[in-house]
Protein backbone atom coordinates (compact mmCIF):
# COMPACT_ATOMS: atom_id res chain seq x y z
CA UNK A 1 0.00 0.00 0.00
CA UNK A 2 2.43 2.27 -1.08
CA UNK A 3 0.24 5.28 -2.27
CA UNK A 4 -1.73 5.04 0.20
CA UNK A 5 -2.47 8.36 2.43
CA UNK A 6 -0.81 9.07 5.41
CA UNK A 7 -4.73 9.16 7.64
CA UNK A 8 -3.19 10.37 11.02
CA UNK A 9 -3.04 13.65 9.55
CA UNK A 10 -6.54 13.59 8.79
CA UNK A 11 -9.28 15.52 10.61
CA UNK A 12 -12.70 13.95 11.48
CA UNK A 13 -14.34 15.54 8.18
CA UNK A 14 -11.32 14.28 6.00
CA UNK A 15 -11.64 10.73 7.01
CA UNK A 16 -15.29 10.54 6.95
CA UNK A 17 -14.84 11.85 3.18
CA UNK A 18 -12.16 9.15 2.85
CA UNK A 19 -13.94 6.47 3.91
CA UNK A 20 -17.19 7.75 1.94
CA UNK A 21 -15.34 7.70 -1.54
CA UNK A 22 -12.81 4.53 -0.72
CA UNK A 23 -13.86 1.08 -2.67
CA UNK A 24 -14.50 -0.89 -0.02
CA UNK A 25 -14.90 -4.52 -1.95
CA UNK A 26 -11.32 -3.17 -3.65
CA UNK A 27 -9.62 -1.83 -0.36
CA UNK A 28 -11.51 -3.60 2.33
CA UNK A 29 -8.06 -3.20 4.71
CA UNK A 30 -7.90 0.44 3.56
CA UNK A 31 -11.75 1.14 4.60
CA UNK A 32 -11.01 -0.73 8.11
CA UNK A 33 -7.87 1.31 8.45
CA UNK A 34 -10.28 4.93 8.02
CA UNK A 35 -12.76 3.07 10.24
CA UNK A 36 -10.71 2.83 13.34
CA UNK A 37 -8.80 6.43 12.61
CA UNK A 38 -12.33 7.81 12.52
CA UNK A 39 -13.26 6.04 15.76
CA UNK A 40 -9.49 7.07 17.48
CA UNK A 41 -10.06 10.62 16.16
CA UNK A 42 -13.48 11.18 17.50
CA UNK A 43 -11.83 9.95 20.81
CA UNK A 44 -8.59 11.99 20.65
CA UNK A 45 -10.59 15.33 19.18
CA UNK A 46 -14.34 15.52 20.65
CA UNK A 47 -14.24 18.87 19.12
CA UNK A 48 -14.42 17.60 15.85
CA UNK A 49 -17.18 15.70 15.88
CA UNK A 50 -20.85 18.11 14.24
CA UNK A 51 -23.35 18.77 16.42
CA UNK A 52 -26.29 17.78 14.68
CA UNK A 53 -29.41 20.04 14.01
CA UNK A 54 -32.30 19.32 15.94
CA UNK A 55 -36.21 20.35 15.82
CA UNK A 56 -37.94 21.99 13.44
CA UNK A 57 -36.24 23.05 9.99
CA UNK A 58 -34.99 26.68 9.56
CA UNK A 59 -36.89 28.96 7.46
CA UNK A 60 -33.55 28.99 5.13
CA UNK A 61 -33.06 25.49 4.60
CA UNK A 62 -36.57 25.50 3.67
CA UNK A 63 -36.15 28.23 1.49
CA UNK A 64 -33.32 26.84 -0.29
CA UNK A 65 -34.84 23.30 -0.73
CA UNK A 66 -37.65 24.61 -2.08
CA UNK A 67 -35.28 26.82 -4.64
CA UNK A 68 -33.31 23.58 -5.17
CA UNK A 69 -36.52 21.81 -6.09
CA UNK A 70 -38.19 24.31 -8.48
CA UNK A 71 -34.41 24.88 -10.59
CA UNK A 72 -34.61 21.07 -10.62
CA UNK A 73 -38.37 20.66 -11.85
CA UNK A 74 -37.87 23.97 -13.78
CA UNK A 75 -35.28 22.14 -15.78
CA UNK A 76 -37.57 19.12 -15.90
CA UNK A 77 -40.07 21.62 -17.92
CA UNK A 78 -37.57 23.05 -20.43
CA UNK A 79 -38.48 20.91 -23.08
CA UNK A 80 -42.02 21.17 -22.82
CA UNK A 81 -41.34 25.16 -23.08
CA UNK A 82 -39.08 25.28 -26.02
CA UNK A 83 -40.77 22.62 -28.33
CA UNK A 84 -44.33 23.09 -27.53
CA UNK A 85 -45.17 26.66 -25.87
CA UNK A 86 -44.55 27.98 -29.08
CA UNK A 87 -46.99 25.85 -31.53
CA UNK A 88 -49.63 25.74 -28.59
CA UNK A 89 -49.21 28.63 -26.21
CA UNK A 90 -51.51 30.24 -28.44
CA UNK A 91 -54.11 28.49 -30.37
CA UNK A 92 -55.07 26.36 -26.65
CA UNK A 93 -53.90 28.48 -23.94
CA UNK A 94 -55.93 26.40 -21.82
CA UNK A 95 -55.29 23.25 -22.59
CA UNK A 96 -51.64 24.06 -22.52
CA UNK A 97 -52.07 25.55 -19.07
CA UNK A 98 -53.60 22.52 -17.60
CA UNK A 99 -50.95 20.43 -19.64
CA UNK A 100 -48.23 22.59 -18.35
CA UNK A 101 -49.52 22.26 -14.69
CA UNK A 102 -50.18 18.52 -14.79
CA UNK A 103 -46.51 18.25 -16.60
CA UNK A 104 -44.69 19.58 -13.94
CA UNK A 105 -46.95 18.08 -10.80
CA UNK A 106 -46.05 14.75 -12.77
CA UNK A 107 -42.10 15.74 -13.31
CA UNK A 108 -42.34 16.57 -9.23
CA UNK A 109 -43.47 13.26 -8.32
CA UNK A 110 -41.25 11.37 -10.61
CA UNK A 111 -38.19 12.96 -9.58
CA UNK A 112 -38.93 12.65 -6.03
CA UNK A 113 -41.87 10.35 -5.16
CA UNK A 114 -39.77 7.24 -3.84
CA UNK A 115 -37.66 9.91 -1.46
CA UNK A 116 -41.09 11.14 -0.23
CA UNK A 117 -42.55 7.83 -0.15
CA UNK A 118 -39.26 6.46 2.09
CA UNK A 119 -37.94 9.44 3.75
CA UNK A 120 -40.38 12.42 3.33
CA UNK A 121 -37.65 14.42 1.31
CA UNK A 122 -37.76 15.63 -1.64
CA UNK A 123 -34.37 16.02 -3.63
CA UNK A 124 -33.54 19.88 -2.39
CA UNK A 125 -34.66 18.42 1.55
CA UNK A 126 -32.28 15.43 1.06
CA UNK A 127 -29.45 17.84 0.02
CA UNK A 128 -30.07 19.87 3.46
CA UNK A 129 -30.74 17.27 5.85
CA UNK A 130 -34.32 18.07 6.14
CA UNK A 131 -37.50 15.83 6.13
CA UNK A 132 -41.32 16.19 5.92
CA UNK A 133 -42.71 15.03 9.30
CA UNK A 134 -46.31 14.96 10.86
CA UNK A 135 -46.71 16.38 14.17
CA UNK A 136 -45.69 13.29 16.21
CA UNK A 137 -42.38 13.25 14.38
CA UNK A 138 -43.80 10.16 12.36
CA UNK A 139 -43.37 9.72 8.14
CA UNK A 140 -46.99 11.20 6.92
CA UNK A 141 -49.50 9.06 4.76
CA UNK A 142 -48.51 8.01 1.49
CA UNK A 143 -51.87 10.46 0.93
CA UNK A 144 -50.19 13.88 2.53
CA UNK A 145 -47.30 12.88 1.27
CA UNK A 146 -47.34 12.26 -2.56
CA UNK A 147 -51.55 13.87 -3.22
CA UNK A 148 -52.37 16.56 -0.69
CA UNK A 149 -49.31 18.25 0.26
CA UNK A 150 -48.60 19.00 -3.73
CA UNK A 151 -52.19 19.43 -4.72
CA UNK A 152 -52.18 22.23 -2.17
CA UNK A 153 -49.01 24.22 -3.09
CA UNK A 154 -50.05 23.91 -6.65
CA UNK A 155 -53.66 25.60 -5.65
CA UNK A 156 -52.03 28.41 -3.40
CA UNK A 157 -49.53 28.89 -6.61
CA UNK A 158 -52.27 29.86 -8.58
CA UNK A 159 -54.12 31.80 -6.19
CA UNK A 160 -50.86 34.65 -5.42
CA UNK A 161 -52.49 36.28 -2.67
CA UNK A 162 -53.27 33.04 -0.96
CA UNK A 163 -49.44 31.71 -1.93
CA UNK A 164 -48.18 34.47 -0.35
CA UNK A 165 -50.31 33.76 2.61
CA UNK A 166 -49.16 30.65 2.74
CA UNK A 167 -45.59 31.56 2.98
CA UNK A 168 -45.76 34.32 5.35
CA UNK A 169 -47.03 32.25 7.82
CA UNK A 170 -43.94 30.44 8.38
CA UNK A 171 -42.39 33.21 10.46
CA UNK A 172 -44.59 32.23 12.99
CA UNK A 173 -42.83 30.80 15.92
CA UNK A 174 -43.59 27.20 14.99
CA UNK A 175 -42.11 27.91 11.84
CA UNK A 176 -44.99 26.20 9.77
CA UNK A 177 -46.51 27.43 6.13
CA UNK A 178 -50.48 27.12 6.18
CA UNK A 179 -49.94 24.35 4.45
CA UNK A 180 -48.32 22.62 7.15
CA UNK A 181 -51.11 23.49 9.58
CA UNK A 182 -53.55 22.48 7.05
CA UNK A 183 -52.34 19.04 6.54
CA UNK A 184 -50.94 18.30 9.82
CA UNK A 185 -46.97 18.18 9.04
CA UNK A 186 -43.61 20.04 9.94
CA UNK A 187 -40.44 20.15 8.28
CA UNK A 188 -37.84 18.43 10.56
CA UNK A 189 -33.91 17.89 10.61
CA UNK A 190 -33.01 14.37 10.14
Amino acid sequence: MADCPDFRKYNLQQLQEAYFGVNKKVYPERAQEILDRIEQRKLSHPEEIPIPKVGVAGRWERLLSAIIDGAIVSAAFLPIAIFLAPKYSESNPIIFSLFSILYVCLSFLVLNGSLLIDRGQTIGKKILGISIRDLQGNLPSFNTLIIFRPLLKVFFGMLLPLDLVNKLIIFRKDKRCLHDHILGTKVDYI
